[in-house]
């Protein structure tokens, strides 16, 4: 699912109901926080957040152990939550 360069300012929590969800683009727009409920993605290998205007990230994140890519470039981050920097295979 790619939503990029959609100046979203916020994302559903919702969106924790695509089960089967591989891939998340939600890149290029104007979040300024990621949903808990993204943690219930747990099928999810690909997680793309850069430019958006991230301060932090959920712990929730960590949940996701299939993730192999993660990209949170050019986001204001103050701090990543030492359970997606456990993630293994990111």
């Amino acid at each position: 699912l790619d939503v990029s360069y959609n100046a979203l300012t916020s994302v559903p929590e919702t969106l924790g109901r695509l089960s089967h969800l591989r891939s998340l683009t939600l890149s290029n727009n104007h979040l300024t926080s990621v949903p808990k409920a993204v943690g219930n993605l747990l099928q999810l290998e690909r997680l793309e957040l850069y430019f958006n205007r991230l301060t932090s990230l959920p712990a929730d994140l960590g949940k996701l152990r299939k993730l192999k890519r993660l990209d949170i470039k050019r986001n204001p981050l103050k701090s990543i939550p030492a359970a997606v920097r456990q993630l293994e295979d990111v």
